[in-house]
C-alpha cells in the first residue's frame, strides 16, 4: 500500500514499517500498557470562540456545492494530524500518533512530521522545489522526485473534501458561524462509511485484520466564507480481532488549512549548496533508520502542558526567568508564549502585540481587538488591527507544529 514511487516515498515507508511494527508488538502483549485516565477516545473537538446557528434547507446539496464551487488558492499551508488508539480488554490502552505541517506555495514547500507509537519518535523534516523533495529524516539526508500531489499524500491524512455520491448519505447537517464559515456534520451509509475509511484514511489497513467491525463515525467539514475549504475532522471507531481477544481501534485525524495566497517558502543559497550533497533515497541504507525510544513528545495531561514541552523540544524555545517561553528568530523579532496569563505575543524592536487565547482578544498598546465580534477600539489604526489579527495566526502556527490546535488550547483553559 505504501511503497509506490508516484505516491509514497519508499524511504518513508521503510520507517512506517518500522513503526508498525512497534503496533505489532503491543497487540501481542497487551500487558504493561497505560491506564487511559480519561477512558475516553483522543478525538478532536470541533468548537470555536464563535457561535454557531443552524442553517435550514437541502444540506446535502448546500455541501455538494460548497465541493463543486471551492475557491482554490496559489499558495496555503496546512497542518494535519492523525492517531489510532487501541482499547484493550484490561481497560489499557495505547496509541500511535502522527503530527505534520505543509507550507505550499505553488512552486516550493516546506513539510515537517513527527510520528509517535509505544515510544518510538521520529522527525522529517524537508523542502521541495525543482521537482524534488530534500529531506533530513533522524539524521539522515536524502532526495526523491516527486510532484507536489505526491508530496501532500506523505501527509496521511487527506488535505481536501470528501467528495460524495448519491445515495452515500446518511444525514448532513448544516451550521454557520457568525463570521460566515460554514459547517458540514456528516454520517454515511454503513456500507460506503466502511469503504470510505478503507480508502481515504485507513494506511494501517485494520479491515485487513480477523473480526474487523465499523461501529460508528462522524466527519466534519468547513469551508470559510471565501469559498475555501479550511477544515475537516474525522473519527471511526472500530474493532478488531487478535488471538482471540477484542481490541477497540478509535481513529481520528485532523486537517486545518489556512494563509491562502499568503504562504511563501524561502530557502536560502547555503541551505541549497547542502542538499546537493544529499544522496538519493535508492542508496540509503534503510537498517541505519531507527526511531529513539524517547516518549518525550508524549502528550502530558493537559493541552497547555503538552504545548509548553513541545514549544521547548520542538521549537528551541527557552523558558524565562520570569516563567515565560521564548523565541528569537532575528535580532528584532520574537514571539513570547505567557502560560500563566493565556497570551502570546510578538515583538517587533520596541512594540510588542498580545493574543490573549482565553479571551480571544488581541492588543498593541491602548488598541483592542475583540476576534469573536471583529470590533476594533478607537485608538486602533487599520494597520495596527492587521498585524493583530496576524499574532493569532502565528500562535496558530506554533501550535499545528507542536501536533495541536488553537480550539484544543482555548478548551484546556476554560
Amino acid at each position: 500500500m505504501f511503497c509506490s514511487d508516484r505516491y509514497f516515498p519508499c524511504i518513508m515507508y521503510a520507517f512506517m514499517k518500522k513503526m508498525m511494527k512497534a503496533w505489532t508488538a503491543v497487540l501481542l502483549i497487551a500487558a504493561g500498557c497505560t491506564a487511559d485516565p480519561s477512558g475516553e477516545s483522543s478525538g478532536k473537538t470541533d468548537s470555536s470562540s464563535q457561535e454557531v446557528k443552524p442553517v435550514y434547507g437541502d444540506s446535502e446539496k448546500a455541501y455538494h456545492e460548497a465541493c463543486d464551487n471551492m475557491t482554490q488558492s496559489a499558495s496555503f499551508t496546512a497542518a494535519v494530524n492523525s492517531m489510532y488508539k487501541m482499547h484493550f480488554s484490561d481497560d489499557t490502552y495505547d496509541t500511535y500518533s502522527f503530527d505534520g505541517v505543509l507550507e505550499n506555495d505553488g512552486e516550493t514547500a516546506h513539510v515537517k512530521e513527527n510520528f509517535l507509537a509505544n515510544g518510538l519518535a521520529s522527525v522529517i523534516e524537508g523542502y521541495y522545489y525543482g521537482g524534488r523533495l530534500y529531506n533530513v529524516y533522524n539524521g539522515v539526508t536524502y532526495y526523491e522526485d516527486m510532484t507536489m500531489k505526491d508530496l501532500e499524500q506523505t501527509l496521511l491524512v487527506p488535505l481536501g473534501p470528501v467528495i460524495l455520491g448519491d445515495g452515500q448519505v446518511d444525514e448532513i447537517t448544516l451550521l454557520e458561524r457568525e463570521n460566515g464559515d460554514r459547517i458540514f456534520h456528516i454520517t454515511l451509509k454503513d456500507d460506503f462509511a466502511a469503504s470510505l475509511f478503507h480508502d481515504r484514511y485507513d494506511f494501517y489497513d485494520l479491515s485487513l485484520y480477523d473480526g474487523y467491525t465499523l461501529k460508528s463515525h462522524s466527519i466534519t467539514e468547513e469551508f470559510d466564507k471565501d469559498g475555501h475549504f479550511i477544515r475537516e475532522a474525522a473519527v471511526f471507531d472500530t474493532e478488531i480481532t487478535y488471538s482471540t481477544e477484542t481490541i477497540g481501534v478509535t481513529y481520528t485525524s485532523e486537517v486545518n488549512r489556512l494563509r491562502f495566497d499568503e504562504t511563501a517558502v524561502e530557502i536560502s543559497d547555503a541551505l541549497k549548496q547542502e542538499q546537493s550533497t544529499y544522496v538519493n533515497f535508492k542508496d540509503i541504507d534503510t537498517s541505519q533508520i531507527a526511531g529513539e525510544a524517547d516518549d518525550d513528545d508524549k502528550e502530558e495531561a493537559t493541552v497547555a502542558a503538552t504545548f509548553e514541552k513541545r514549544l521547548q523540544s520542538r521549537l528551541n524555545y527557552a523558558k524565562q526567568d520570569d516563567g515565560t517561553l521564548k523565541s528569537e528568530f532575528n535580532t528584532n523579532e520574537a514571539y513570547i508564549v505567557d502560560f500563566a496569563n493565556s497570551s502570546f505575543h510578538y515583538s517587533n524592536y520596541s512594540i510588542q502585540y498580545s493574543y490573549n487565547w482565553r479571551g480571544d482578544i488581541g492588543a498593541m498598546g491602548a488598541c483592542t481587538y475583540d476576534y469573536k465580534t471583529g470590533h476594533a477600539s478607537s485608538e486602533c489604526t487599520d494597520s495596527t488591527v492587521e498585524t493583530i489579527q496576524k499574532v493569532k495566526m502565528y500562535l496558530q502556527m506554533e501550535l499545528y507544529y507542536c501536533g495541536l490546535s488553537l480550539d484544543e488550547l482555548q478548551n484546556d483553559t476554560k
